[in-house]
């Protein structure tokens, strides 16, 4: 369900070029106001594609220790740019959307995640990368959720990453 409203708010970004950053600003609130098991969203142009007065954009709305904050990944706060971490790569080579392993978000929401990184494309071609990001705290609850239906005597769940890498597991030692 999660991959599905990326798919739809990536669709929904292409419809214009014409977005302000208010605007943007106040659709990711809301967004994170909504859903809970969201930490963070990014909405990631290529260059010129959001200003084009403006090589590098990169709007950041996460859960900040007290409140929702806003951030720019631009450098010199995030480094290397944007356009050269995975979480941009990735989706942009595969030509879909993917989830990342884990990794502790340097720069931006400061906490070990996953994300959920899709392009966006305005007339065919490409203008960004959205993401959304989970917190492995996140996934610590999903499994207690599990652990709580009993499935069966002696059971248990955990999270795997599609490359193999134990996400949350119940015995500290896999963590």
């Amino acid at each position: 369900r999660l991959a599905m409203a990326g798919q739809v708010l990536a669709a929904t970004l292409g419809q214009r070029a014409d977005w302000k950053e208010s605007d943007l600003e106040t659709w990711l609130r809301t967004i994170l106001d909504q859903d809970e098991r969201i930490f963070g969203m990014a909405l990631a142009f290529e260059p010129r594609q959001f200003d084009p007065n403006q090589e590098d954009y990169c709007l950041y709305v996460f859960r900040g220790p007290q409140a929702v904050e806003k951030k720019q990944l631009t450098p010199p706060g995030y480094i290397p740019v944007y356009r050269e971490w995975d979480w941009y790569k990735k989706p942009l080579l595969a030509q879909q959307a993917r989830w990342s392993d884990p990794y502790i978000d340097t720069g931006g929401g400061e906490i070990p995640m996953v994300t959920y990184s899709t392009p966006f494309y305005r007339d065919g071609k490409v203008a960004g990368v959205l993401t959304l990001d989970l917190s492995v705290q996140y996934f610590d609850v999903l499994r207690g959720w599990m652990g709580e239906q009993h499935l069966a005597d002696d059971s248990y769940g955990f999270v795997v990453s599609s490359s193999g890498i134990i996400i949350s597991h119940p015995h500290p030692e896999y963590d």
